[in-house]
């Protein structure tokens, strides 16, 4: 049986992952959007660019 102190370590280290994942998650979901945003930019130009080209 493991110490107390080993308990109470290991306990603190799995936190820190679980507090890691969610902050990377969430900077993941954060980056997906400002991608997305972007793409639609990018969408609208070649729109508009081929709007020209048809003038």
């Amino acid at each position: 049986m493991q110490p107390v102190t080993e308990d109470v370590k290991e306990h603190g280290e799995f936190a820190l992952k679980d507090e890691a994942l969610t902050k990377a998650k969430a900077e993941i979901s954060c980056q997906l959007k400002e991608y997305q945003d972007l793409l639609n930019i990018r969408l609208a130009l070649d729109i508009e660019i081929f709007t020209y080209r048809k003038l």
